[in-house]
Order: structure tokens, then C-alpha cells, then sequence
């Protein structure tokens, strides 16, 4: 993403920065046209889509995997056990990123669980509305869960 943007003239970084909402659509406008003629610009969307040779690697960087983040649940559930609540945090969110909305987790919806996972360490970090966002979440994505 670094190498794209030292590809942006200077011209069209001032202009975005001296936009304004009026201006989005053109602003805008111009930076498509302006990527999609870069052939860096075409190879950071491929990375992004292909999974390339590495066979761990199920799907593309954007793409969602269950196994990563049942990985990643499990390694904030052993942070949070230890008190590395930084870390426990850094998993869960991790997690989020990659678990696909409706993948299953022992019975129960991974997602909510992460939320509810996550939500029960901000309580422990005293950060009650945080804590809250993640419970209201877990029960938006699934309401009758028990936990």
C-alpha cells in the first residue's frame, strides 16, 4: 500500500487534502482513474484476491477463513487466562477480521463469540462501553444465544 501511495502525485495529494465533501465525487474520480492506470496498483488487488502457491493459505488476504480464526480465538483464550489482556485483544480482534459470519464454533455462531469473548475482556479492562458495543453485537448476530 506504501509503494501506491509514493505513486500519487504531489498535485492530487494536495487536491485530496484541500477537499471538500462537495468535492468527493471528482476527488474521488480522479484516484480511480488514476490507480487503475498503475500496473502496481493492479498486482496490490491480485495479492489481495489469490492465495498464491501457499497451501495454508486457503483464500486471498481480503478473504475469510475459519480455521485462522478459530487459530486466533484459541490464543486470545490462553492470553486471557495469563492476564496478557493486550495480547488477549490483539487475537479476538484478529479474529473478527477473519472469522466468516457464519461459521460455527462448537454449536454456537464464532462471531458472537468473539464478540462476547472480547466483551468480557474489555469488562475486565474497565472499559464498560466497549464491553457493551461487543454484547449488543454478539446479540444482533445471534439472539438467542445463551452465553
Amino acid at each position: 500500500m506504501e509503494k501506491l501511495r509514493c505513486l500519487v502525485p504531489e498535485s492530487v495529494k494536495r487536491r485530496v487534502a484541500e477537499s471538500t465533501a462537495d468535492d468527493l465525487p471528482s476527488v474521488s474520480s480522479s484516484l480511480v482513474h488514476l490507480f487503475l492506470s498503475l500496473p502496481e496498483f493492479h498486482q496490490v488487488i491480485g495479492d489481495l484476491a489469490d492465495p498464491g502457491p501457499n497451501p495454508k493459505r486457503k483464500a486471498g488476504l481480503c478473504c475469510k477463513n475459519k480455521e485462522a480464526a478459530l487459530d486466533l480465538k484459541q490464543k486470545g483464550n490462553q492470553c486471557y487466562s495469563t492476564g496478557d489482556y493486550s495480547q488477549a485483544l490483539r487475537c479476538y480482534s484478529q479474529a473478527l477480521r477473519v472469522a466468516p459470519i457464519d461459521a460455527d464454533d462448537t454449536g454456537k455462531n464464532l462471531v458472537a463469540t468473539l464478540y462476547l469473548n472480547r466483551a468480557s475482556l474489555f469488562h475486565k479492562m474497565d472499559l464498560p462501553m466497549e464491553s457493551l458495543r461487543d454484547c449488543s453485537r454478539a446479540l444482533q448476530i445471534s439472539p438467542c444465544y445463551p452465553k
